[in-house]
């Protein structure tokens, strides 16, 4: 697999991340959380118009945003 510059391949499930949508000041987001520490991956409105693409490394499958859950505070 390659890594363009608007796609992230991220490892998901117990040793890997998680992914949230999550609600900003400047708009809404997508963060992948490690427990310990996490960062932004990319706007939603990017996600939405296919401007950037997230994919499980361990599978090549695309995630959709209808697929990461909103985070809960």
């Amino acid at each position: 697999m390659e890594l363009y510059e608007n796609c992230k391949y991220i490892y998901l499930g117990i040793l890997g991340f998680k992914i949230y949508r999550v609600h900003g000041l400047m708009g809404d987001y997508v963060v992948r959380d490690k427990g310990v520490a996490c960062g932004r991956i990319c706007y939603i409105y990017d996600l939405r118009k296919g401007r950037f693409h997230i994919y499980d490394k361990s599978t090549g499958e695309e995630i959709k945003e209808g697929d990461i859950p909103w985070r809960k505070y």
